[in-house]
C-alpha cells in the first residue's frame, strides 16, 4: 500500500511568513488609527466651534463690569461724574481682580429653580465678563464636584480651572426668549446640533479674564479655550471695553 506524503511548510517558510505578517501589521495598523482619528476630528471641531460661537456672543452681550450700568446708562466703573448742578452721579470703582467671578452662584444649583426662572437668574448672576471666569466658578464646591476638572495639562497649581460645556448650556437654554437664547436656537437649527449634556459630555471650557491696558485705556482681556475629548484645544481671545 502506497502512502502519500502531504506537503507542509518548512521551519524557514514559517519564520518568513511570520516576519512578513509582522511587517504588514506594523505598517497598516497605525494607518488605520490615523484614518479613524481624521474621521473623528472634524466632528469634534464642529462641536467646539458651536460652543465657541455660543459663549462668544454671550460674552459680547454682557457688561464690562458689575459696577457699570448694565442698561447702557451714563455710569461706568472707575469714573467720577457730576451733574451740571454739582451733584455726584457716578463714583464706583471697578471690580478688583480677586473679586472676579459670579456674584452669587449658590442658588443656581438649587434643583427647585428651573425653566424661565433659572434663565432669569442666570442673566443676573452672569451679567458681566468677569462672571464667566471658570476658575472662579469652580470655587463653588458643588459645581466643582459636578462639572469641573483640574486636568494638569491645562490647569496650574492643581486648581479646578475647566468646566464642562454642558454647564453653560444648562444655564442658558433656548426657552428664555432672550437674544442669546434665540441665537442658540438658530445655531442648533443651522448645525443640526443640540446643546445636550450627552453630546458635549467630554468637552471642557476654560475662560480667563484679566485686566489689560492699551494706549492708557483699561480693558478686560477674555481668553476662551475649548478642549475637546482628544484634548485638542481651540483658543480665542478678545478685549472688552468699558463702554
Amino acid at each position: 500500500m502506497e502512502i502519500k506524503k502531504g506537503k507542509g511548510f518548512t521551519l524557514l517558510e514559517v519564520v518568513l511568513g511570520i516576519v512578513v505578517i509582522s511587517i504588514v501589521t506594523v505598517t497598516i495598523v497605525p494607518m488605520m488609527f490615523m484614518f479613524t482619528k481624521n474621521t473623528v476630528d472634524p466632528l469634534f471641531e464642529t462641536k467646539a466651534n458651536f460652543i465657541v460661537s455660543d459663549l462668544f456672543y454671550k460674552l459680547k452681550q454682557v457688561s464690562y463690569d458689575e459696577q457699570s450700568d448694565h442698561n447702557g446708562g451714563q455710569c461706568r466703573c472707575g469714573e467720577v461724574i457730576y451733574s451740571k448742578a454739582g451733584e455726584l452721579i457716578c463714583n464706583s470703582d471697578c471690580t478688583a481682580v480677586d473679586k472676579f467671578g459670579p456674584d452669587d452662584i449658590t442658588s443656581m444649583i438649587n434643583g427647585s429653580i428651573i425653566g424661565s426662572e433659572k434663565n432669569q437668574l442666570s442673566s443676573i448672576i452672569y451679567n458681566d465678563v468677569d462672571d464667566f471666569d471658570t476658575k472662579k466658578i469652580c470655587s463653588n464646591s458643588s459645581i466643582k464636584t459636578n462639572y469641573c476638572s483640574n486636568n494638569v495639562n491645562f490647569c496650574t497649581d492643581s486648581s479646578y480651572c475647566m468646566i464642562e460645556a454642558s454647564f453653560f448650556l444648562s444655564q442658558f437654554d433656548s426657552s428664555s426668549g432672550d437674544a442669546f437664547s434665540q441665537l442658540i436656537s438658530r445655531l442648533e437649527d443651522d448645525n443640526e446640533l443640540t446643546y445636550s449634556d450627552a453630546q458635549y459630555k467630554h468637552f471642557y471650557v476654560k475662560i480667563e479674564v484679566e485686566p489689560y491696558t492699551y494706549a492708557s485705556i483699561e480693558f478686560k482681556k477674555v481668553k476662551l479655550f475649548v478642549i475637546d475629548p482628544s484634548e485638542q484645544v481651540m483658543e480665542f481671545s478678545f478685549l472688552k471695553g468699558n463702554y
